[in-house]
Parts: C-alpha cells; sequence; structure tokens
C-alpha cells in the first residue's frame, strides 16, 4: 500500500499500467480469422489506445509461433516512394535503393508461413507504400492491422480497405468507468475513490494518453492521498504543454467555427442539435469532416478530442464564454430532459444567476446519479454566490449523503446534525432517518446510533412515515442482533411466526422515502426467500413518476429478481441474470453485483475466479456499499479457502473479518460456515454440525431463511444429516413452493434414510440450484450407501462431471474407489491403456483429440488413487 507523502518517491520510474481491452481485441482477432480477407482497421481520435490495441494482437500473434512485420507511416516521409518498408530491406533480401512494388510484394507475399501486417498510422504512408498494404491484403490474402487517427482518413488506398469491406473498421472509443478503474488499481495498488473515476472519465473522455498526462500531473502535485478506503486524487488541470498543440490547431479557426466547438464543449454532451441554426448545422458538419467535433446518435455533439474543447475555450475572452454558456443555459432549460436540465442549471450555477429551487433540485439529481462531487459542489457554488442561502432539508440531506459516501464522515456528521436541529414535517423526519441511518449503519458502522436516531424521532411521525421506514429499521435491527421475526411472534401472542408487514405506503409519503423503503423492503425479503415483486414495481413506478432517486434503485429491481431465481432452484438463470447486471449495473451498484457473482460461483465450486471477484467485490464495497454487503464481503474469500481445502489460510482470514459486522446474521452465517469446514477438515465433524446448525438458527431468528437454507447445505457436506433436515423441514413448510429448499430438503431426507436413489434425484435439484460443492459431497456419501450395480454406476457418472468442473474439497467420507465408478469413456480410455496403447494411438482409435485422452486418463488415475500406468494396470489385474 502506497502511504501519503511518499507517492512521488515510490511511483519514480514506474511504468505505466498497460490494460487489455477484449470488447476491442477481440473483434480484432476476429477480424484477421475472417475468410477471404482477414484485417482490422483500428481507427478514432489520438489517444485512444489504438497503437497498444493492435500491439497486443500482434504480440498474441507472436506467441502462436507466428511472425510480425511492422511498419509505420509519417507524414515527414509521405513524398519518399516505399519509405515505411525500408527497415525490412535486409530481411526481405532486397535493395531500398532499387527494389520495386512488385518485387516487394513478391517477397513478402513469398513468405512462409505469412507474416502478420502491423500498420501505424496507415493513412500516412507514402503512396507507394499505401498501394503495396492494399495489394498484400486484396490479393495475396496477407492479415493485416491496422491503425488510424480519423482525421487523417482522406482516401487512397488504405481508405479503400474500408469502402470495399476487405478491411473491418473498428472504431476505438475512450476507456469506460471501469477500465479507468482497473488502471487506476493497478498503478496504485488501491483501490480509487469511484468520484474520482468519474471525474478523470469526464476531464478525459476516457483518453488513454490523456488521462495518463493528468494522472502523472496529479501524482507530481502530491494530490494522490492514500485513506482508509483506498486512494483519493485531487483534481488538476491538462498540462500546459499538453494543451500546446491543440491551440496551434484550433487557432487558425474562424471565430465562428470556435463559437461552435466552445458551445459544443459547455454543452458537456447535453443535446444541442435544436439550439442550432441552419448554417450552424452545415458548419457543425464541415467541422465534424476535420475531425474536429462528432456527432452521437442522442443529437450531441462533442468536440473530438477533450483538449480540442479545452484549448478553443481558452482563446476565448471571458464575457465571450459567459455569451455561450447562456446560450446553451437558456437553450437546455426547458428542453423537457432531466439531463439537459441538469447542465442547465451547471452553467447557470458557475454564471451566478441560478435560483435556489434549481439548484436544489440539481443537487437532488447529482446525488441520484451518483455525481456526489457535484452534487457537494453544486452547494458550494451556490453559496458563494449567496452566503445567506439556506437550502431544503431535502438538498441538504441530499449532500450530507453525497459527504458520506465521499469519505468525508466529518463533514456529513455536521450537516446531519444540523439537519436533525431543525426539522419540523413528519415527511423530512422520515427522510432523515433514513439517510442519517444510512450513514450511521453503513459507512460508520453504528447501528445503535441510528435505532436510537429512529426512536427519538418515531413519536414525531406519522403511520405513513412509520410504515415507510420500518424495512429499513427491521434491517437495521437485524444488522444489530436483534431477531426481528421473535419479536413478531411476541407481538402476535401466538408462537408463530407472523408475515412481515407489507410494504404499504400511505399517500402523501415523499418518494425518496418510498424509494429508500422499497430498497430496504427488498434486502429483507431477500435474506428470507421471499418476494412477490410487489417492492421491484413500487420502485419502477416510482421512477417512471419521479425520476432516479437512489444510485442504485434500478439494480434493487434486478437483485430482487436474482434472489428470488436463486430461491427457486433456477441456478442458471440466477447466473446469467447476474453476469448481465455486473457490466450494465450503476457504479453505486458495482460492489453489490460482483460480491454477488463471487457467492454464486463460490457454491458452484468456481473458486478461482470467486476469489479474484471477492477481493474486488470488497474494494468496491469499501467506497460504496448501500445495503449492508461489505462485511459478507470481508468474509467469503474465508469461505472459498475453506472450501478449496486451505484450512489454515481461512483461519487466518477469520481472525482478521472486524467485530462491526460480528452480528450480522448474513456474516454470522458466512463465518460458521468457514468455520464448519475447517473443523471438519480437522475430523470434528459434529463441532462442525454444530456451529453450522446454531448460525443457521440464529439466521432463521432473523428472518434470514435463505442464508440459513445454504448455511444447512455446508452441515450436508460434513455428514450430519438429522440437524439439517430437522431445519430444512421447517424452512420447506414454510415456503413449500421454493425450489431450492425442496432440493436441500429433500437431499438431506434421503441421506438420513440412507436411500441413495434419492439423493441422485436431489443432487441432480441441487445442480439445477447452482450448488455444486453440496451436490458432489451428497453423491460421496450416496457412493457409501449403493451397492454396485447401476444405480451406483449413475451416480459415479454424475459425481465424475461435477467434480471436473468444481475446485472444492470433497469433505465427505465415501468408500474407497473400485474400477466400476470410472465413466464409460474413462473405461473405454483405460482398456486400450492397458492394452499397452500410447495416448496418441487411443485418441486416433477413437476419433478425439491427445489432450482429452490426457483428461480422462488423469481423472481415472485420482479416482482409483494410483499414479501411472504400472499402478493402473497393476490394481486392473488384481481385480
Amino acid at each position: 500500500m502506497i502511504r501519503a507523502g511518499s507517492i512521488r518517491g515510490t511511483l519514480c520510474g514506474m511504468d505505466w499500467p498497460v490494460l487489455r481491452r477484449p470488447r476491442i481485441g477481440v473483434p480484432v482477432e476476429q477480424s484477421l480469422a475472417a475468410r477471404p480477407f482477414g484485417a482490422a482497421m483500428l481507427t478514432g481520435p489520438s489517444g485512444m489506445g489504438k497503437s497498444t490495441i493492435a500491439r497486443q494482437v500482434a504480440d498474441g500473434w507472436r506467441e502462436a509461433g507466428g511472425e510480425v512485420l511492422t511498419v509505420v507511416g509519417l507524414a515527414e516521409l509521405g513524398e519518399v516512394p516505399l519509405a515505411a518498408f525500408a527497415p525490412h530491406a535486409a530481411r526481405l533480401g532486397a535493395d531500398p535503393d532499387t527494389w520495386t512494388a512488385q518485387s516487394l510484394m513478391t517477397a513478402i507475399g513469398s513468405l512462409t508461413p505469412a507474416p502478420l501486417l502491423l500498420v501505424d498510422d496507415a493513412p500516412l504512408l507514402d503512396p507507394t507504400s499505401a498501394a503495396v498494404v492494399y495489394q498484400l491484403i486484396r490479393a495475396y490474402g496477407v492479415r493485416a492491422v491496422l491503425t488510424g487517427r480519423t482525421e487523417h482518413l482522406t482516401g487512397g488506398p488504405v481508405e479503400r480497405l474500408l469502402h470495399e469491406r476487405v478491411a473491418a473498421q473498428i472504431e476505438v472509443g475512450g476507456l469506460d468507468f471501469y477500465e479507468v478503474r482497473l488502471l487506476l488499481r493497478r498503478r496504485y495498488d488501491a483501490a480509487p475513490r469511484p468520484d474520482d473515476v468519474a471525474r478523470l472519465l469526464r476531464q478525459t473522455q476516457g483518453n488513454a494518453m490523456l488521462l495518463r498526462e493528468v494522472v502523472l500531473r496529479t501524482e507530481r502535485r502530491g494530490l494522490v492521498t492514500t485513506v482508509d478506503s483506498g486512494v483519493e486524487l485531487g483534481p488538476v488541470e491538462v498540462p500546459t504543454d499538453v494543451r500546446r498543440s491543440m491551440r496551434d490547431r484550433v487557432a487558425d479557426l474562424s471565430a465562428d467555427d470556435r463559437d461552435l466547438i466552445a458551445l459544443a464543449t459547455v454543452a458537456d454532451g447535453a443535446p444541442v442539435a435544436e439550439l442550432l441554426t441552419p448554417g450552424e448545422q452545415r458548419r457543425a458538419e464541415h467541422l465534424v469532416d476535420q475531425a474536429l467535433l462528432v456527432w452521437s446518435s442522442s443529437g450531441a455533439v462533442r468536440p473530438a478530442h477533450p483538449l480540442i474543447g479545452e484549448a478553443t475555450l481558452a482563446t476565448l475572452a471571458e464575457e465571450d464564454r459567459d455569451r455561450i454558456s447562456e446560450r446553451v443555459a437558456d437553450g437546455l432549460e426547458h428542453s423537457g430532459g432531466d439531463a439537459a436540465r441538469f447542465v442547465s442549471v451547471l452553467l447557470r450555477c458557475h454564471l451566478g444567476n441560478a435560483t435556489d429551487a434549481a439548484v436544489e433540485w440539481a443537487i437532488g439529481h447529482a446525488y441520484a446519479r451518483g455525481e456526489y462531487l457535484l452534487a457537494v459542489q453544486l452547494h458550494a457554488l451556490q453559496t458563494d454566490h449567496d452566503p445567506q442561502w439556506r437550502p431544503a432539508v431535502a438538498a441538504d440531506l441530499h449532500r450530507a449523503s453525497s459527504l458520506s459516501w465521499l469519505g468525508r464522515t466529518a463533514e456529513a456528521e455536521q450537516v446531519f446534525s444540523a439537519v436533525d436541529a431543525r426539522v419540523e414535517l413528519p415527511e423530512e423526519r422520515a427522510l432523515l432517518v433514513s439517510r442519517y441511518g444510512a450513514h450511521l449503519v453503513y459507512r460508520c458502522f453504528d447501528v445503535a446510533g441510528a435505532l436510537r436516531l429512529a426512536a427519538a424521532h418515531d413519536p414525531h411521525l406519522g403511520a405513513g412515515e412509520r410504515a415507510a421506514l420500518a424495512p429499513e429499521i427491521r434491517s437495521w435491527q437485524a444488522l444489530a442482533g436483534e431477531a426481528s421475526s421473535l419479536e413478531r411472534e411476541r407481538a402476535t401472542g401466538t408462537g408463530a411466526p407472523a408475515e412481515p408487514p407489507s410494504l404499504e405506503l400511505a399517500p402523501g409519503t415523499a418518494p425518496a422515502v418510498a424509494v429508500r423503503a422499497a430498497i430496504a423492503a427488498i434486502m429483507v425479503d431477500a435474506m428470507g426467500g421471499r418476494g412477490t415483486g410487489g417492492e421491484a414495481a413500487l420502485l419502477t413506478e416510482i421512477a417512471r413518476e419521479h425520476g432516479v432517486l437512489e444510485p442504485h434503485a434500478t439494480d434493487m429491481v434486478h437483485l430482487q429478481r436474482y434472489f428470488m431465481l436463486l430461491a427457486h432452484g433456477r441456478g442458471a438463470e440466477a447466473e446469467q441474470l447476474v453476469v448481465e447486471r455486473r457490466t450494465r449495473c450503476a457504479p453505486d451498484a458495482a460492489g453489490i453485483w460482483s460480491y454477488t457473482l463471487a457467492s454464486h460461483l463460490t457454491l458452484r465450486g468456481r473458486l478461482a475466479r470467486a476469489s479474484t471477484l471477492a477481493d474486488f467485490a470488497e474494494e468496491l464495497l469499501t467506497w460504496r456499499d448501500p445495503v449492508g454487503f461489505l462485511g459478507m464481503a470481508r468474509v467469503l474469500p474465508a469461505l472459498i479457502a475453506a472450501i478449496a481445502g486451505e484450512s489454515e489460510t481461512a483461519e487466518k482470514l477469520l481472525g482478521e473479518v472486524p467485530p462491526e459486522h460480528s452480528s450480522d446474521p448474513k456474516v454470522v452465517v458466512l463465518v460458521a460456515s468457514a468455520r464448519g469446514l475447517v473443523l471438519a477438515d480437522r475430523g470434528e465433524r459434529d463441532e462442525a454440525a454444530r456451529a453450522i446448525v446454531e448460525a443457521a438458527t440464529y439466521a432463521l431468528e432473523a428472518d434470514h431463511g435463505l442464508l440459513a437454507a445454504l448455511a444447512l447445505g455446508q452441515c450436508l457436506r460434513v455428514g450430519r444429516f438429522e440437524e439439517a433436515a430437522a431445519l430444512l423441514g421447517r424452512l420447506r413448510a414454510d415456503t413449500p413452493d421454493l425450489g431450492l429448499y425442496v432440493a436441500l430438503h429433500e437431499t438431506a431426507e434421503a441421506l438420513r434414510g440412507k436411500d441413495p436413489a434419492g439423493v441422485l434425484t436431489g443432487a441432480g435439484r441441487l445442480l439445477e440450484a447452482g450448488l455444486d460443492i453440496v451436490a458432489v459431497d451428497a453423491l460421496v456419501w450416496a457412493d457409501a450407501m449403493a451397492p454396485t450395480g447401476e444405480l451406483r454406476r449413475k451416480i459415479h457418472r454424475m459425481r465424475s462431471e461435477c467434480e471436473q468442473q468444481s475446485e472444492a474439497r470433497l469433505i465427505a467420507e465415501g468408500r474407497a474407489a473400485r474400477p466400476d465408478d470410472l465413466t464409460d469413456r474413462e473405461q473405454e480410455i483405460v482398456d486400450l491403456v492397458c492394452a499397452r496403447l500410447t495416448n496418441r494411438e487411443v485418441a486416433e482409435q477413437l476419433g478425439i483429440s491427445a489432450s482429452t485422452v490426457d483428461n480422462h486418463l488423469t481423472s481415472a488415475y485420482r479416482k482409483l488413487g494410483v499414479s501411472g500406468r504400472t499402478q493402473l494396470r497393476r490394481l486392473l489385474a488384481d481385480s
């Protein structure tokens, strides 16, 4: 970890990280494999990383044993025929003074194997070299990767490759949020603050070269600071020397052209097409042709490179910049879209003429988008213009929550306390309890403080506000270790669990409170294995009427669906959903989805990938944990280690779990599952089962039935079926239609009753539910119960298929394997090996690859407990 104050010395001389970008690299590789022509041209503004991607593809070609022929287009050599190929003259056995285009093509075309042609800045090639490149690809079928800046595509043989579709054109855009984050993560070996990632992305538009310059300047100025959550980067301007070349480029433009570029710059991507006069529309098209502007499908127009806009603004006088900003603000103010309205208010804030109501709306909009820095900056701008400004309660709470998520907890506390002293209306109190409580719970880990806050305001709330806050308060009670379901049992006086109250909001309940109520209700119901979709429907309805009010609200709709798919035993659909959402979610929800996928893969035994995701999730959730997943993320690596059979590592990681999570039922269940597996690994199976059952019971009392069920699956693995079957029966009785509970309960009953056929059926259902590691151990136990014959053969076949894909260590104690444990294909290969055929001969006889033979033979060795062919033949001879 880099420490504050030593950042410059630590980073001095370090190489800048280079990312792989599969979303671009993979299409390039696919284009190279196309027929009859295999070529791709990477196009885009300068600094986007085209050459880097091309070199990565070329490196892959070399690693596969191929040769790469690299040529570079230079404007300075544009009049020298075949200048680009001169460095390869000796390799091709040619004399640069006498060679011709034909002799050069013949020399390259006759190379065996054919090389990959890598052409950087292809539009700058001299005409003869460009013609050679065209002909090599078109007539000789040479594979090629070319790069070209958008502004240089002005015709000639290279552009003809695109028009004739000989080469696939692949546009290289800027880095996205996750790529910028990953780059900074590698640079500092610490998680960057998401708000700094978003700011850098806006400032550079994802331009890789410009991003590098800005970040290096940030380091030189000592503005990189480590904090508990990771690393923060202070804002800096683009270096002057980087801007200078762009200033030279725009200096020769007409005043009207500069005004138009400035307008596109201050609009910041808002759709301004309708603001332009017909003459400006034509001028914009001309600037697009010059690669100074670019259009988007939404009607937005942007500078083709962020420095173009910055350099243009620098050429204008202050009154001209203000005039343009005023024009854009006026035009966007009533355009009907929130995004355009937000840009308008932001411009007016900088101009000093924004209304208080508009700024309050904009602060809320910035918060809802997860733009916490902007929310705080908007408040500061308006306060600078009007020191007496006193924003509405909602705006101050948006600001306080933004400060909280930025890690500025002391400032957030001051604002929350100030609001607490002046709230009067019930709906304001409800929003304060919700937001301030979330700050206390998820940023300060002071659950007791949040519950005291709720109790203090409760007498002043109406029935509607109490109903809206109930789900959040129940979730806080669960985190504090208060068994909410037992409290409901006592309240009803029946001794039987009562249904949790439904989410009913009184008319007039503030939408912001309703959103948080629905989010909390989703989490409460998800942990309990329930969900009617009513909360998700409420979130969707509020978003339709009022816009998105919480950055992660939309993702909660999908999270509810994930948990219900999981509870219903539809594991494949659940995994597909979480994979899709992880690539499309709001940045504030990235940690939630990364953890969810890591947890899902853990249950399937895909431990290597799960481990990587778990580490990533913890980093993300340290900055943004809106629903209480951080504790689980901190325990999951220990559970993964325990499942992998790495008991010492698991114990070490369990000892590092912070105590503030110790009462959270979600954490208690994961800790007990990991500890149980460690105990079982030592042979202490009764103690293991006791720990898991106690945690599952605790989770049930806290209304976390789904987590309890998953924990009881670990109890089946360690071989204590009675205890697990009893609790699973209770769960199934309460919710008989959930496929996960059915699969676990029926498997437990079959194991308890020594019914191997029932275990086989239950294991199949567990696989469908995504609980592969439980299914495999259940099959091992069933193996010890099954006689020889077809049933045992089916058990072994299913077990073998599962084991080949799982990285989990077996916990169950089955009987020793026999030759009849082998699958049909494994038995076939073993027979041929015992007949002294080589692996290659076996492969030829069976019509499969040698690697497939190796895989099946390795599996057979493992099952039979032998290490090679000699032991295999001896074992089978004895049998």
